[in-house]
């Protein structure tokens, strides 16, 4: 997160035209970071203002029931503008952030439609989040997608689905076998969950309508 002050600058298309005297606080990013920000800036004489290239919040511990088939994808997810009901001096923005002056204490959006625009700012706080990291192998991203979005879990939950789908019709056991194998790379709290929580469920589950036999390897001490 980072903080940056500047003198007053001129407002354009941006939410709160009409307060120009209060300091502009913006912050990029609508994940846990920047939602926590924003709550904590509910009491402050500021003008808040919130953008995100999506219009809903991600409960990212729990994606991978999604991608699981345990929950639907809008269990998970919440709009962002929920924060304009609960907060008055916070505006939400859909857009994604293309650009960055900090000589100028400006911000430029782009809101598909409408086109770009200048934000200006005079405190910024960067809450844009993460991406996976493949150590340099991003070709394995094709084989391993990452868990960081409802577009991920709903892709990891496609090829969970279409590998028991092809197990139960396949007569090669080899072929079965091979599906029924899912490899999890994570050591973050998700992970855990997931690998506790999710390794037999969708396997049993399966097991019960198509008469596929499912063995749990002992553990190693």
């Amino acid at each position: 997160m980072a903080l940056e002050r500047s003198s007053p600058q001129e407002t354009l298309h941006a939410a709160n035209e009409s307060r120009p005297e209060r300091p502009r606080i913006v912050i990029i990013g609508g994940g846990f970071a920047g939602i926590s920000a924003a709550r904590a800036l509910r009491r402050c004489d500021a003008d808040v203002i919130l953008i995100d290239r999506r219009n809903h919040h991600i409960f990212q511990p729990l994606l991978y029931q999604v991608a699981t088939a345990v929950l639907a994808p809008s269990d998970v997810a919440a709009p962002i503008r929920q924060l304009e009901e609960r907060q008055n001096n916070v505006s939400v923005m859909l857009a994604e952030i293309t650009g960055l002056d900090l000589n100028s204490r400006t911000v430029e959006a782009d809101c598909e439609d409408l086109g770009k625009r200048k934000i200006s700012f005079d405190y910024l706080v960067v809450a844009a989040g993460m991406q996976p990291s493949y150590f340099g192998h991003n070709e394995f991203a094709k084989h391993a997608p990452g868990l960081k979005t409802l577009t991920d879990a709903e892709e990891i939950r496609a090829r969970i689905l279409r590998a028991y789908e092809t197990a139960e019709l396949t007569d090669d056991p080899a072929i079965r076998a091979k599906q029924l194998t899912l490899s999890l790379s994570a050591e973050d709290r998700q992970g855990w969950s997931w690998q506790r929580r999710s390794r037999y469920w969708l396997a049993s589950r399966y097991a019960r309508t198509s008469g596929i036999s499912i063995q749990r390897r002992p553990q190693s001490s």
